[in-house]
C-alpha cells in the first residue's frame, strides 16, 4: 500500500520484512481478533493503522456483508503525533485513481447505483469529486484527509474540515468519518458509536486499559512492559523484540527504511535497543525471609478487604525495604526533610499506634516482621546492596571507567551521593570528575534522560519497567544488585512471557534454533540464582500492586490524627459533594471571582462558606501549566525547559541537604554575599518548586557562589532563560484557565485552538479542572501529615 502514498512529498518504504509482518497481521485484523505487537519502532505504528485501512478501502471492503458501508477505525495514540502524521501524508492520485474506478465497478456490477449526487457513495466517485474540487486539474498529490475523513476528541469527537470552506466534506457527508483520533484510554465509558477496528498506541502512554474489548491491537515498542503480563491468555503475541530481530538474514536486516522522513534499517533499530553483558547480582540479606513472609501476609491482608489506609503503610514499607540502597538511618535522616516522603520511623508508629492493630493477628504478625527486618535484621544500620555496589564501584574508578548510577527517587539520590562521597573519601561535588554519574529512572523512562557510561549499576529491579531501563541506556556492561523476592518477581513474569506462544517466530527464520528472545536473555541470567525447592510463589505477584497502591489517595484523619512529629496544624474544609481537604495558613487556594470572571488566590483566613475553590488534578496548589507538561511533546521548548528548571532544583536542593544548612543559615551567608533579598522564604520556595526559580539573573549567581555549584555560576544564562520562559507559560496558562472556567459552550470551542497547542483537549481540561463549592469550615484543629495539606479527598 505504501506505493500510493507520499509523506510530506517523499515516497514511504518498507523493509520486505515488514511487509510480511503487515500480510501476516492482516487476517487478525479482519477477523476482528485481539493481538498485541511488539516492534522496537514508534513510527510503524501510524503506518501499520493506515496500512489496515487502506487494505479496507482498496480490497476487503469485497468481502463484508454491507460493502457499501465505509469503515471506521479507533485510534488511541498520541492524537498530536498521529494527526500531524496524517496531515502530512497524501496520496499519489495517478496510481489511485484506478481503484475509485474498480469500486465504482464492483458496486454497480453488484446492483448498486452510485448517484453522483449521493455523497453516501462519494468512495465510487472520487474522480467526479476531485475533477470539480480542482476544476479539472487534478494535483498529483491528494491530502490523505479528503479521501479518508478524520474526527478528533477525548470524550465526544468532531469531524475535521476538508478542503477550502468545506467543499469536499459536502460532498462525503453521509458517512462516518474513517478515522477517529483520542488520547483518552478510557474512550470505552463513553463512546456512542462501534468502530470497526480499534488501535491501541501503548508507546505513548504508560496508563493501562483495565478490560480488553474485543477486535483490538495493542502496539508496544518494547517487549519489556508489564502491561504485558496482564494481557497474557487474553491476546496473540507477536513479539520482535531485538533479540530476535538480531537473527534475521543480513540482507534483510541492512534493508533501508523510508518513513516520516527518516531513514533507517531493522539493523538501526536493534543496535539502539541492545541489550547485552548483563550481570546479575545476588545480594543475600539477613531479611528476605521475613519480606516473603511479610508479602505473604500482606496478599492475606488485601484478600480480607483489611483497611486501606494501614495497608498503605505496610506496602510502603515492604517498598522502601526492598528497593532502598542505604540503611533505615540514612534514609530517615534525608526523608524527616522532605514534605513528600515519610520516613520509616514514623510510618512503623502509625502502624504501632493503629486502631486495627488487634483486629486481626496477620496485621500484629506482619508488624513484627517489619520491625525485625528494620532493626534486628541490620537494615537500619547498614543496606547489603551498598556494600555490594560500593566494592564494585571503587574497583570500576580505579581503573578509570565511567559509572552510571540509576536512582529512583530523591532521597536514594541524596543519600547514595553523601554515602559515596564518605566511601571514596571526597566530597560530593568531586563524584563525577572520578567518573561516577547518577541518572533519574523517570527520566530515562520518558527517554528525557540520555545514559552514557562504561558500566550501569542498578540496584533494584521488580517490574518488567525496570528491565526497560537497560533498552534506552548506552553501557559497556550492566550490573543489577537484587534480594531473592526481586529475582522472584522477575523470574515468574519473565517465565509466563517465555512460555506464552510468540506468533512472530514464523516470519524470522525457522531454520535458526533455538532462538532466544529479550526474555530467554533476562531469564537465563535470573535462573541461576533462583532456589529449585521454593514451590510458593503465588505471594510474589503482589509486587506488582505496590507501587499503584502507594499511589492511591487515602485519607482517614477525620477518624484518627496523625501524630508523627511532622505533624501539621489544619482545618478540615468540607465540600457540598461531601468530598474534603484539609489546609493551613502556609498557602492559598485558587478562589472563583466570578462577577470579575476570574480566579483569584486567597489565604485560609479568607475562605468562607460558599466559596467555589479549583483543583487542579484534586491538588488545591497544583496549577495548570503542570498539567501542560504531563501532555506536551518531549520536543517541546516549554518541557524542555521545565527540566532544565529541574535540574536546577535538584542540584540546589542536593547541596543544602548535604551540606547540612537551615534556611536562616543560607539566608545569611547569601546576604554576606551582597544578596539584596529581604525575606528567607523565597530560598525555601526555590527548593520546593513553589516557585520556578530566581527572577533576578544575578541571585542564580549568588547562589552558586555561596553553596559553591559551579553549574550555577557558568551556565546561569541557560538556567534564568528557561525560568522566564516557562513563567510567561505559567501567566498564559492562567489566562487559559480564566477563560475556561467562565466561557459558554459556544466560547469554549474557541479556546479549543490554545489548548490543542499543548496537545490538550477541552475534555481533558474538564477532567483536570475541578470546582468545589465549600459548605463547611470545622473550628477543629487536625493534625495531618505535610503531604496531605491541599490534596482532594473523594472516599
Amino acid at each position: 500500500m505504501e506505493e500510493l502514498l507520499v509523506f510530506n512529498g517523499s515516497d514511504i518504504k518498507i523493509s520486505m520484512f515488514e511487509k510480511k509482518i503487515l500480510s501476516a497481521l492482516e487476517g487478525i485484523i479482519l477477523n476482528k481478533l485481539n493481538v498485541s505487537v511488539c516492534y522496537p519502532n514508534q513510527h510503524f505504528f501510524p503506518f501499520l493503522v493506515l496500512h489496515t485501512v487502506l487494505k479496507d478501502s482498496i480490497e476487503n471492503y469485497k468481502y463484508r456483508e454491507d460493502f457499501t458501508k465505509r469503515i471506521s477505525v479507533l485510534v488511541i495514540t498520541n492524537k498530536k503525533k498521529f494527526l500531524n502524521y496524517l496531515e502530512n501524508t497524501g496520496f499519489i492520485y495517478s496510481h489511485l485513481k484506478y481503484k475509485f474506478f474498480e469500486k465504482h465497478k464492483f458496486f454497480r456490477d453488484r446492483g448498486v447505483f452510485c448517484d453522483l449526487n449521493d455523497s453516501y457513495y462519494a468512495q465510487c466517485n472520487w474522480n467526479h469529486i476531485l475533477n470539480d474540487y480542482y476544476n479539472g486539474k487534478i494535483p498529483e498529490i491528494i491530502p490523505l484527509d479528503f479521501i479518508l475523513p478524520i474526527a478528533i476528541g477525548y470524550f465526544n469527537f468532531r469531524q475535521l474540515n476538508r478542503g477550502i470552506r468545506n467543499k469536499i466534506g459536502r460532498k462525503d457527508n453521509k458517512q462516518r468519518p474513517v478515522f477517529y483520533i483520542t488520547d483518552n484510554i478510557n474512550i470505552f465509558n463513553n463512546m456512542e458509536f462501534k468502530a470497526d477496528y480499534i488501535f491501541i498506541d501503548y508507546t505513548y502512554t504508560r496508563k493501562f486499559l483495565n478490560f480488553v474489548p474485543n477486535g483490538v491491537l495493542y502496539y508496544f515498542d518494547t517487549p519489556i512492559d508489564d502491561r504485558l503480563i496482564y494481557l497474557l491468555n487474553k491476546v496473540q503475541l507477536w513479539n520482535f523484540d531485538t533479540k530476535l530481530l538480531s537473527y534475521l538474514p543480513k540482507g534483510t536486516i541492512e534493508e533501508k527504511i523510508a518513513m516520516n522522513n527518516k531513514e533507517y534499517s531493522i539493523q538501526d533499530l536493534v543496535k539502539a535497543r541492545d541489550v547485552s553483558n548483563v550481570h546479575i547480582i545476588y545480594v543475600k540479606s539477613e531479611f528476605e525471609n521475613e519480606i516473603a513472609k511479610g508479602l505473604g501476609l500482606l496478599n492475606q491482608l488485601s484478600k480480607k478487604k483489611f483497611d486501606a489506609y494501614d495497608l498503605k503503610i505496610i506496602t510502603s514499607l515492604l517498598y522502601i525495604a526492598i528497593r532502598m540502597p542505604i540503611s533505615a538511618t540514612e534514609y530517615d535522616l534525608i526523608a524527616e526533610l522532605e514534605i513528600g516522603y515519610d520516613s520509616i520511623n514514623e510510618l512503623l508508629n502509625e502502624l504501632r499506634e493503629s486502631d486495627n492493630r488487634y483486629e486481626d493477628e496477620d496485621f500484629e504478625k506482619i508488624l513484627i516482621l517489619i520491625e525485625d527486618i528494620f532493626y534486628k535484621k541490620g537494615l537500619d544500620k547498614t543496606s547489603p546492596k551498598f556494600v555490594e555496589m560500593a566494592n564494585l564501584l571503587i574497583s570500576e574508578i580505579n581503573q578509570g571507567k565511567r559509572v552510571g548510577i540509576v536512582v529512583s527517587n530523591k532521597i536514594f539520590s541524596l543519600a547514595l551521593k553523601e554515602q559515596l562521597s564518605l566511601t571514596l573519601q571526597c566530597s560530593i561535588d568531586d563524584l563525577k570528575s572520578k567518573g561516577v554519574y547518577f541518572y533519574n529512572k523517570n527520566g530515562i523512562l520518558e527517554e528525557i534522560e540520555e545514559v552514557d557510561c562504561d558500566c550501569l549499576i542498578m540496584y533494584s529491579a521488580i517490574n518488567l519497567e525496570d528491565l526497560r531501563i537497560l533498552e534506552l541506556c548506552n553501557y559497556k556492561k550492566a550490573m543489577l544488585y537484587l534480594y531473592k523476592i526481586e529475582m522472584l518477581s522477575l523470574e515468574n513474569k519473565l517465565k509466563k512471557l517465555e512460555n506464552t506462544d510468540n506468533h512472530s517466530i514464523e516470519l524470522i527464520d525457522s531454520r535458526t534454533k533455538p532462538l532466544t528472545s529479550m526474555y530467554r536473555y533476562f531469564y537465563n541470567r535470573i535462573k541461576h540464582f533462583i532456589p529449585r525447592d521454593d514451590t510458593s510463589r503465588d505471594f510474589v505477584d503482589i509486587i506488582s500492586e505496590i507501587n499503584q497502591e502507594n499511589g492511591k489517595s487515602t485519607s482517614i484523619r477525620k477518624k484518627r490524627m496523625y501524630k508523627g512529629k511532622n505533624a501539621v496544624k489544619a482545618r478540615l474544609i468540607e465540600f457540598t459533594d461531601e468530598s474534603y481537604m484539609f489546609i493551613n495558613g502556609e498557602f492559598r487556594a485558587k478562589v472563583l471571582n466570578r462577577r470579575a470572571k476570574k480566579y483569584e488566590m486567597k489565604k485560609y483566613s479568607d475562605l468562607k462558606n460558599g466559596d467555589e475553590l479549583l483543583f487542579i488534578d484534586n491538588d488545591v496548589r497544583r496549577e495548570l501549566f503542570e498539567v501542560f507538561i504531563d501532555y506536551m511533546d518531549q520536543s517541546e521548548k516549554s518541557i524542555k525547559c521545565y527540566h532544565l528548571i529541574q535540574k536546577w532544583r535538584q542540584l540546589y536542593e542536593e547541596k543544602f541537604y548535604n551540606s547540612r544548612l537551615t534556611d536562616e543559615q543560607l539566608y545569611k551567608r547569601m546576604k554576606n554575599n551582597r544578596w539584596d533579598k529581604i525575606t528567607k522564604t523565597i530560598l525555601k520556595n526555590w527548593r520546593s518548586g513553589y516557585s520556578y526559580g530566581p527572577r533576578d539573573f544575578e541571585d542564580i549567581i549568588c547562589l552558586g557562589q555561596v553553596l559553591s555549584i559551579d553549574e550555577f555560576i557558568n551556565n546561569a544564562q541557560l538556567y534564568y532563560s528557561a525560568m522566564q520562559h516557562v513563567r510567561n507559560e505559567r501567566r498564559n496558562a492562567a489566562r487559559i484557565l480564566n477563560k475556561y472556567i467562565f466561557a459558554s459552550k459556544a466560547g469554549r470551542e474557541k479556546i479549543l485552538s490554545e489548548l490543542e497547542v499543548y496537545n490538550l483537549s477541552i475534555d481533558q481540561l474538564d477532567e483536570a479542572v475541578k470546582v468545589k463549592r465549600i459548605k463547611n469550615i470545622q473550628e477543629k484543629v487536625y493534625y495531618i501529615k505535610p503531604s496531605e495539606l491541599g490534596i482532594l479527598f473523594e472516599d
